[in-house]
């Protein structure tokens, strides 16, 4: 615990001591949730998504709709505003038919698709090929689909030592985890459901290549993933010495 305190006050991310890193001999036990259909929540919709809605027999009230930095849309043909933000499709759907109902002759039927998704993303940094932020969309995305998306681990990969950051500042909770049990291991069941915002960190075999990829990281958090996975470096050098 005192290790991964140290390691992220020292790589330029923010003194944050309640940082909750998973004991090594416990990282395929903790927060470890398995897929069921029930627990795939309904995406909700967010700033900056694009909505296609169709009105069946009404062409002109019908196009693709940006959700505003408020949360909002605007109708075509109308003034008609709607906030849709933390909402599903479906129940959109239910807002327009009520709105329009006012000045079209017959029942409306309205369909709201999802066209483009960009308002919840989870990150991947450090040793892959493509690192960056990733669209949720409407599907849980584990921790191995997030880095298959991320273009796969690169060859010096340090996959034993991953870990996962929250994104919450007042309580982050990182987990580590060996993602050799689950790439080359089969054993899916320790494969972690990814949550919005969640920050996934895999260093590199080299200490010094993985500090200087913490350094090129933009946010606060990430430096907190990538601290984390330095502290398990010198956690092993520790254990090794003692040993």
């Amino acid at each position: 615990m005192m290790v991964a305190a140290f390691i992220i006050t020292g790589c330029g991310g923010p003194k944050i001591g309640n940082v909750i890193p998973v004991e090594r001999s416990l990282y395929m036990k903790g927060a470890v949730r398995e897929i069921r259909s029930e627990d795939v929540p309904e995406y909700k919709i967010g700033s900056g998504d694009l909505l296609r809605v169709t009105v069946l027999r009404h062409p002109e009230l019908s196009g693709s709709l940006s959700v505003g930095s408020y949360g909002e849309i605007r109708l075509p043909e109308s003034d008609d505003v709607i906030i849709v933000a933390n909402k599903t499709t479906y129940q959109v759907e239910d807002e327009i038919a009520s709105i329009i109902s006012s000045y079209v002759k017959n029942e409306p039927v309205v369909i709201v698709e999802m066209e483009v998704f960009n308002s919840r993303f989870i990150y991947v940094l450090g040793a892959v090929d493509k690192p960056g932020k990733y669209p949720l969309k409407d599907r849980v995305m584990t921790l191995r689909d997030a880095v298959f998306e991320a273009g796969m681990p690169v060859s010096d990969a340090e996959l034993n030592k991953v870990v996962i950051v929250n994104p919450d500042y007042e309580d982050p909770i990182a987990t580590g985890i060996d993602f050799m049990e689950i790439m080359y291991g089969g054993r899916m069941k320790y494969n972690l459901v990814l949550n919005e915002g969640d920050i996934v960190f895999i260093p590199y075999t080299s200490f010094s290549k993985t500090v200087d990829t913490i350094d090129r990281v933009a946010t606060p958090l990430g430096k907190i993933a990538g601290g984390l996975a330095d502290a398990l470096y010198i956690e092993d050098a520790i254990r090794d010495r003692n040993d």
